[in-house]
């Protein structure tokens, strides 16, 4: 230090240009006012500054402190000292580590003061540093709904690539923007024309990681088309990650994050398709890996996946667990993705336990950001929600507004295997009007037993009830029992307990119409026991009054069945809080119950 230094700042704190800060650990000192610094930095000649600059980032990185606690600021001087790639180093080093700890703001400003001073850097120089700097970037503008942004960005990345004439890079730019039009903007076909190239620029450097990660990508134009195809990309994706040498490689190559990734996709691909069992199993695998990377964003995804699970698995508390945890984590880092997966499941929930009031208004509220999610499907599941809370509440005319307006988002031509879902719900709407013609317009479709593996299974969690009650109003009495019989086999098969007991439900309406009364209560006890073990009143009351009428022979038990549908009904009412609700699901009750119903 200038022996000088100390009696010259007296002398400015005495004049009252800078302050005394603190003492400890180091004494400090500050400008009385940003004018003044601002004054006495333009002061300055430029060589002058310069040289400053360049000192005192020399002086911080000195210190004993490690340089990546500094790194923010190190960026800033060695930029001002005309030393481009320290700079760049250390404008990077800030933003990934501004990246882990989820300041997002702060690792995009130190991402685009690198990618400012990129252009200055020495021919080749850090050219793997820059691919991190593009991807990490674009990875921060994907988490927090900036899709567009994104896409911009892995746009750029792919020039910046071609103009280094680097395959790697260049390969995993068009590899990170398929996999964001395929993902959030909906445009798998312009996917699929940039993954032949990446694919072709992956193989001719031997990257077994880029190789991997293009299969991958590959899979996902295709999860929502075709699911099985898409499940063979994942796993011979998932065959070349864990492989030894490719496990072998450095952690920034990425491998173990992409093999989350994979995992959580074939989630996807077999719980789609009905196939449960083996879908929580890759869940399981991609949690424990998203975990361990400390991937918050991909953790609260995997958790609203593996809570669809638990749910359709007969578990409601366990759904509620994790996709509360998931909407926990996906708040805290500004994540309106899993935001809104994760809420939409506690819905679902809340449907089943006759929380209609909540659901109704957490649904209206979630139908916002599910908007500016960029994912269509989660619009459609969120107004089919609501369509089934005026279904219920009486007021059919409100239902077929909310299934019309999710009918669009899951009928994409992209997505056609979410159809099913959006014709159920619609036809339960007309259902609820009267409008059987219409009903069978977009139920018959569906209305078909299929061989196989089925893509669009997931659907028939909703659509099934829609499709068996228009069996048995338009009198297909024994072509709906077959159906339900298809249904209740794949879904025991695969654990599905809860939509197996809805199922169940009404193929006990069907036989009863059928007149055969011993088949009838086989399926309504199991289905009672199912409604009460899990907890869904919604459908319990409702059950409990067709088993009334099942036990016709026996008056004891037929009066029992029916008062108990009475309380449970009851029970309902007494839980809603606003009256269109309240008085809405009264009138359906007395419609089946009679007036005796409070």
């Amino acid at each position: 230090m200038d022996i000088s230094l100390p009696h010259e700042l007296e002398t400015l704190e005495s004049t009252g240009l800078v302050l005394r800060g603190a003492e400890s650990p180091e004494l400090e000192y500050a400008f009385k006012h940003s004018l003044v610094q601002e004054t006495t930095y333009g002061s300055l000649v430029r060589n002058r500054r310069v040289e400053l600059h360049r000192h005192v980032a020399e002086a911080i990185e000195s210190l004993g402190a490690s340089p990546e606690a500094n790194a923010a600021i190190l960026a800033i001087h060695f930029k001002e000292a005309g030393l481009p790639d320290k700079a760049f180093g250390y404008a990077a080093e800030a933003g990934d580590l501004a990246r882990r700890m989820y300041a997002h703001a702060e690792a995009l400003a130190s991402y685009d003061l690198a990618l400012h001073l990129a252009p200055e850097l020495a021919p080749g120089a850090s050219s793997d540093r820059l691919r991190r700097v593009y991807s990490n970037r674009g990875s921060i503008l994907e988490v927090t709904g900036r899709q567009a942004e994104a896409e911009e960005n892995y746009r750029a990345m792919g020039r910046e690539a071609a103009r280094m004439n680097d395959a790697t890079m260049q390969a995993e730019a068009l590899n990170r923007l398929a996999t964001i039009l395929a993902v959030s903007l909906g445009r798998p076909d312009e996917a699929r024309g940039l993954l032949g190239q990446a694919l072709e620029l992956a193989e001719r450097t031997s990257d077994l990681g880029m190789i991997a990660r293009t299969l991958w990508n590959q899979g996902l134009t295709n999860r929502f088309l075709d699911p099985e195809t898409a499940t063979g990309d994942f796993l011979r994706a998932l065959e070349i990650v864990r492989r030894p040498d490719c496990q072998a490689l450095p952690p920034e190559a990425g491998v173990r994050e992409l093999e989350a990734f994979i995992l959580a996709d074939l989630l996807v691909t077999h719980e789609v398709s009905g196939r449960l069992r083996a879908s929580k199993e890759f869940g399981r695998q991609a949690l424990s890996i998203f975990r361990s990377l400390d991937n918050k964003a991909m953790v609260a995804d995997v958790l609203g996946g593996l809570s669809m699970l638990s749910q359709l698995s007969g578990d409601p508390g366990e759904a509620l667990r994790l996709s509360h945890e998931g909407q926990n984590i996906s708040t805290s880092i500004g994540n309106p993705w899993g935001i809104v997966y994760n809420g939409w499941l506690q819905l679902d929930v809340g449907l089943d336990r006759g929380h209609w009031d909540d659901v109704r208004s957490k649904g209206e509220a979630l139908l916002g950001p599910a908007h500016e999610v960029s994912f269509p499907v989660f619009v459609g599941a969120i107004e089919s929600i609501l369509t089934r809370v005026y279904r219920l509440a009486g007021q059919p005319e409100r239902a077929l507004e909310h299934a019309q307006a999710g009918l669009g988002p899951l009928n994409s031509p992209i997505w056609p295997i979410w159809a099913v879902w959006g014709f159920g719900n619609l036809g339960l709407a007309f259902l609820a009007l009267g409008r059987i013609e219409e009903a069978a317009g977009v139920l018959e479709p569906i209305f078909a037993i299929r061989q196989g593996v089925v893509p669009g299974f997931q659907g028939y969690s909703v659509a099934a009830p829609s499709i068996l009650e228009y069996a048995l109003t338009s009198g297909q009495i024994d072509r709906g029992l077959a159906f339900a019989d298809w249904l209740i086999s794949i879904m025991d098969e695969e654990g599905q307990i809860r939509t197996a007991a809805e199922v169940r439900h009404w193929r006990g309406r069907l036989h009863l119409a059928k007149g055969s009364a011993d088949r009838a209560l086989t399926d309504l006890d199991q289905a009672r026991d199912a409604f009460r073990t899990i907890g869904i009143p919604m459908l319990d009351w409702i059950n409990e009054a067709c088993r009334a009428e099942a036990l016709a022979g026996r008056p004891a038990e037929a009066q029992a069945a029916r008062q108990r549908a009475r309380t449970l009904a009851n029970e309902l009412i007494a839980g809603l809080h606003s009256p269109d609700l309240r008085d809405g699901f009264a009138k359906t009750v007395v419609g089946v119950l009679g007036r005796e119903t409070a």
